[in-house]
């Protein structure tokens, strides 16, 4: 096995790139800056990562990552060694060949919450499958019947 099958969330840096290998294979690349909530506190810089997707989720996922949009990614980690030109430095990078890449948005708090069922006059699942009476009281404190059902 090569490369370190990973997860982690970050937020994209830059502008995604598409390309096709010379046998017209699709490729999504994009860079993720992914830092735990303690480095961030402690101001450390975030660990850059270039990912790249392949194929049809590269050509999926083209308009809709963009730069500063939180993601959630999952693939195999490999390490690239190069020298700089420039400086003559010896270099390293983290790369990922991503599987699964989840727009993630707002989340926690910030998302939008949904109504529950009870809230929009639906009935609530009952609490067992055989049951016939949600598990929501009624007005008067007792459960209200299913719809339809013989009283």
């Amino acid at each position: 096995m090569d490369g370190l099958h990973v997860a982690f969330q970050g937020f994209v840096g830059g502008i995604p790139e598409l390309r096709y290998t010379p046998g017209g294979k699709a490729t999504l690349a994009f860079s993720v800056a992914a830092t735990d909530t303690k480095a961030m506190a402690k101001g450390e810089a975030p660990t850059w990562i270039r990912c790249t997707c392949w194929e049809v989720r590269a050509e999926e996922l083209q308009d809709t990552i963009k730069k500063g949009v939180e993601v959630y990614v999952e693939g195999k980690l490999t390490v690239s060694h190069w020298q700089d030109k420039a400086s003559g430095e010896n270099r390293a990078g983290l790369n990922c060949s991503c599987w699964t890449v989840q727009l993630l948005g707002a989340i926690g708090k910030k998302a939008p919450q949904r109504p529950t069922p009870a809230a929009i006059g639906r009935p609530v699942m009952p609490a067992r499958a055989d049951a016939r009476e949600p598990v929501a009281a009624g007005a008067a404190g007792r459960p209200e019947p299913w719809p339809g059902a013989a009283g």
